[in-house]
């Protein structure tokens, strides 16, 4: 359950929400919650426990019973992204990331990050955490904290704008601040109305990338819920969620509904569109009333995010970044007069970035620009860069800097934001050397975001956070010293801009009751000239403001239900109606009954501070040295079971053997853990075999206390069928039929270098195991055989591999799978045996054996068309192996790769991956120890469609196809080429449909006919997941 960034394109890359595991890690304690930290953190450790305790003591009364036990808290500062996110398995943990977002529309409106993001994800551990129903109870009694939805944590089965409804609701009823008190989800709603957009129950169940996209479930589920507290009380939400923590029966969202607020779901959901039409009706009305509405002009179209637009020196281009939802992230150019018929939607891309920011022009004609990459493993940080134009090469200016939002100075130098601990401060940054010189210093109570430097260089603005929501934009002299506060309000104020003459001042501000521009003169003697003017007036949002070099048009990005395009308006200050006096964002806390509480350290009344444990900086607790231990226990078992041990049924010129079961079905159990910081990990599991007896068990670790590398230990014990074998048959006789068990037990260990970037990974691994065979001889009673003996009942093996993996491959929100990028990975094996004579080496007997693996992907966009961009992908594998062990079988090809399905945990269908594949082929069709494989594709879109069943929990994204050949082959490589069969090959189309179901496990569904070039007679079959 994450907290949701605010429609950030650049979004933060999976790998970097693992926090560094080998850094210095303290913990403190306070009465119910740990709060584990990075060295050099007490101070907003303390404040973190503070709000934590206070927050659960406010959820208490308001919403659930608290749960039981120690909620960890990971305070971490290894990304520049903001966010956090809540886990309910195996234990209830909260990870918030302490940078600020102070320049973000919807995450900006906050009285203090911490405890607005902590009062959230402890809103999903008590929603999640609580089940009411006497099977869910007794299961987590029984099998512990299993992370399954029904009977476990029944509250995670609600569909996604349920649960992060619910938390996104109580962040602002608990805060007084927070998105439901702010302003733009309101305007994501009413643009939706506007604009036709508003999606049903059903959309919004699913998991579209159609806009909002991410931001669906918190934008619609924080708002229903609103609209539901107002129309049907306090008691509602709370009844709701304990009503689903009690179903027997469960995803009866409408009977839950029915019970906490007395309405389904399904007619509660209507009336609150047509509340919404009301509202987007009187916002017209009131919008009227501060004067005419504007009606810009677009400059691009179906850009989806079009920000930051600024002006080359000359004023003849103009620059902003760009992330369109089909491509990488970039920055674009285009003529300021804006669209026509022919060109790119959305402009001329210079040079792709990791993730989209502010653009500054620079004196020399290069553009400056912030982005963020991997400092090591883990850390993922802002640093400068600068790009050539038109050539688009970038140069990196600075190393592990945490810089952003960077603005040009006159001299060539820049002004930026360096994040760091919680903070945001104003730097200068001399773009030769790297040195950063400190303008304002850092400060947990003072934010800072989008400088801008005035043409001359004497002025910069800036948008400041102080406690109490107030972001508002002062202006500072060139060393960084207060000049004058252009606003003072609980108004969102951001990014600033200049004038090129230095005589306006423009920027955004929510205090209209959506996003507008605003401006202001001012004079060359550093003075205000004229109050604040109403620069644009619309009914959706305008942002990110530039005026032109000549003064005549203001352009910004304006919101859509489809999102932000480019748009300009003619600039015509003197007429621009005044701004209105600021008042509080629409939504006062008092409306939700449950007033606010104020506890910001240094401002909170002292008796308050008192009562909710509060000292001047939080919790006054010592901190200690952090222990895996305290989270490393396994806290679940999960009952695992293991099909038979069989041998198949063979037919030879003197005897049919028969299939025979010599091990009984086995049933164990499992379990893992993890600490909280990710140094240890483990699983274990274990079987028996009824009613033999056998005991299969494995245990698998993993220690990144290292950073890099990360080490594995593995040890184990199995049981398989090794086929059966005849003896006697002489003079006519009918043989002997035996069985041959093996157990095999091995040990492991392995070592793993990686190497991260935005858009790349790397990684070698070394690998190094033993194991130990042992085979029993069954008579047909299957009893230890007397009569018969195995020349070799023991073998021990020893091998070791290494291997390299390569990936640039990415995907974008309405791409079919990975769209761009190629990945490479080979791995070379040495197996061999230890406890063979000399005598029988090379011989039949000798398991010893050398491989190598290889396989090549390449994935390339062709051109949009429809919902997506077609394209191609290609797939090449080769595999080949010496040695007397290298057998005829040694590798297979043939079959239809797939992906086991999630929904139950065993994989009942969906196929499984192949390495070596061909299509319309059973799977190991050829054998041999030479084989190869190749796949092309050519993928295209074809609908995308967004409809789900209302409150059912099923939904449907999108479908699109593929036209495929395949060919493969496999053969000994001892047999004369002329021997050896044509290559397999076959051709074949597919058709591939997006499924959410349950709420929560996304399916994709692959069904196609492949026609083997050898045979005529089509093959169908069903997959899930891509082939590659």
């Amino acid at each position: 359950m994450a907290f949701g960034l605010a429609f950030a394109p650049g979004a933060e890359p999976a790998s970097a929400q693992a926090p560094p595991p080998h850094i210095e890690w303290r913990t403190l304690e306070t009465e119910h919650f740990r709060v584990t930290f990075p060295a050099g953190m007490d101070e907003l450790a303390q404040r973190a426990g503070a709000y934590a305790e206070e927050a659960r003591s406010r959820l208490g009364e308001t919403f659930l019973p608290a749960p039981e036990g120690t909620v960890d808290i990971l305070l971490t500062d290894h990304t520049d992204y903001s966010n956090g996110f809540a886990q309910y398995v195996p234990s209830n943990r909260i990870t918030i990331y302490a940078r600020p977002p102070v320049d973000l529309p919807t995450l900006g409106y906050y009285d203090d990050w911490l405890r607005l993001v902590i009062v959230h994800e402890l809103a999903h551990v008590f929603h999640i955490d609580r089940t009411a129903n006497p099977v869910g109870k007794a299961a987590r009694a029984v099998f512990g904290r299993v992370g399954a939805a029904w009977p476990f944590f029944p509250g995670s089965g609600l569909p996604r704008w349920g649960i992060e409804g619910i938390a996104t609701w109580y962040e602002s009823a608990l805060t007084g601040a927070g998105r439901v008190h702010g302003t733009f989800h309101n305007t994501v709603l009413r643009t939706a109305v506007i604009e036709g957009a508003f999606e049903g129950l059903g959309q919004a169940q699913g998991d579209s990338p159609v806009w909002p996209g991410g931001q669906r479930p918190y934008v619609y589920g924080s708002q229903f819920f609103e609209y539901m507290h107002d129309r049907y009380g306090d008691e509602g939400l709370a009844a709701f969620a304990q009503a689903v923590a009690g179903q027997w029966v469960p995803f009866r969202l409408n009977a839950a509904a029915k019970h906490g607020f007395g309405i389904t779901l399904s007619q509660a959901w209507h009336d609150w569109e047509e509340s919404v039409r009301a509202d987007a009706e009187e916002f017209e009305g009131r919008a009227r009333e501060l004067g005419p509405l504007s009606v810009p002009e677009p400059v691009t179209r179906g850009a989806r995010r079009a920000l930051y637009p600024v002006f080359s020196a000359d004023g003849l281009e103009l620059y902003y970044a760009l992330a369109d939802g089909r491509s990488d992230p970039a920055v674009a150019r285009m003529r300021p007069e804006g669209v026509s018929g022919e060109g790119p939607p959305g402009g001329e891309r210079l040079f792709r970035v990791n993730d989209t920011g502010p653009v500054a022009p620079m004196p020399s004609g290069h553009l400056l620009f912030a982005q963020q990459d991997f400092e090591g493993a883990y850390s993922f940080y802002g640093d400068l860069y600068l790009a050539s134009i038109p050539s688009g090469r970038t140069r990196r200016l600075t190393e592990g800097a945490r810089l952003s939002q960077p603005s040009a100075t006159p001299a060539g130098h820049a002004v930026a934001i360096r994040e760091g601990a919680g903070t945001r401060s104003l730097v200068h940054v001399d773009l030769e050397t790297g040195a950063v010189r400190e303008l304002v210093p850092a400060s947990p109570d003072e934010h800072w975001a989008y400088p801008a430097v005035s043409h001359d260089g004497r002025w910069i603005a800036a948008t400041r956070w102080r406690a109490g929501a107030r972001s508002d934009i002062v202006i500072l002299d060139s060393e960084g010293r207060e000049a004058a506060a252009v606003t003072a309000d609980r108004a969102l104020d951001l990014a600033p801009r200049w004038s090129a003459d230095g005589r306006y001042l423009v920027w955004m501000s929510d205090r209209t009751g959506t996003f507008n521009v605003l401006g202001v003169e001012w004079d060359a003697a550093g003075e205000r000239t004229s109050e604040s003017k109403l620069l644009t007036n619309l009914l959706t949002a305008a942002g990110y403001p530039a005026l032109d070099p000549a003064g005549e048009w203001l352009y910004f990005s304006a919101y859509h239900a489809d999102g932000w395009e480019i748009e300009r308006t003619p600039f015509d200050f003197p007429a621009a109606p005044a701004v209105p006096v600021a008042t509080s964002p629409p939504h006062e806390s008092e409306r939700d009954g449950l007033p606010a509480r104020s506890v910001a350290a240094g401002a909170a009344d002292p008796d308050e501070r008192e009562a909710s444990g509060l000292g001047a900086g939080g919790v006054q607790a010592e901190s200690r040295p952090y222990s895996s231990l305290s989270t490393l226990a396994p806290t679940y078992w999960e009952p695992q079971t293991r099909s038979p041990v069989v041998t198949s049924a063979v037919s030879t010129p003197t005897a049919e053997v028969p299939r025979r079961e010599l091990l009984g079905r086995a049933f164990g159990l499992t379990t893992s853990g993890r600490d909280l910081v990710g140094r240890h990990s483990y699983s274990l599991s274990a079987r028996v075999f009824i009613p033999d007896g056998n005991l299969e068990a494995g245990l698998a670790y993993s220690f990144h206390g290292l950073g890099n590398p990360a080490l594995g230990l593995s040890v184990s014990q199995s049981w398989d069928d090794d086929g059966a074998r005849l003896a006697g048959g002489r003079d006519g006789a009918e043989p002997d039929i035996l069985y041959v068990l093996e157990r095999e037990r091995r040990a492991a260990a392995s070592a793993t270098f990686v190497r991260r970037r935005a858009r790349s990974y790397a990684a070698v691994s070394l690998d190094a195991g033993v194991a130990r065979d042992d085979f029993t001889l069954l008579d047909s009673e299957l009893e230890p055989a007397t009569r018969y003996r195995l020349t070799r009942p023991r073998t021990d093996l020893f091998d070791y591999s290494a291997s390299f993996f390569f990936s640039s491959v990415r995907s974008t929100e309405f791409h079919m799978g990975p769209h761009k990028g190629a990945s490479f990975y080979i791995r070379a094996r040495d197996r061999r045996e230890l406890s063979l004579p000399d005598t029988l080496a090379g011989s039949g007997l000798d398991r010893s054996a050398q491989d190598l693996l290889s396989r090549f992907v390449l994935h390339a966009p062709l051109f949009r068309a429809g919902y997506g961009q077609h394209a191609v992908a290609a797939r090449v594998s080769a595999a080949a192996a010496r040695g007397p062990g290298a057998h005829g079988g040694y590798f297979d090809v043939g079959g239809a790769s797939g992906s086991p399905e999630n929904l139950s945990g065993l994989g009942l269908f969906g196929g499984s991956s192949i390495f070596l594949p061909v299509r319309g082929y059973q799977a190991g069709e050829r054998g041999g120890d030479r084989a190869w494989s190749v796949s092309f594709e050519y993928r295209f879109p074809l609908a995308l469609v967004n409809r789900g069943l209302g409150p059912w929990p099923a939904h449907l994204d999108r479908f699109f196809g593929s036209v495929f050949f395949d060919a493969g082959d496999a053969w000994a490589g001892s047999s004369a080429a002329g021997s050896r069969p044509d290559p397999m090959a076959s051709a074949g189309v597919e058709a591939t449909a997006d499924l959410l179901t349950f709420f929560r496990f996304p399916l994709r569904v692959r069904g196609g006919v492949a026609f083997p070039l050898d045979d005529a007679r089509p093959v169908w079959y069903v997959r899930l997941g891509l082939p590659f």
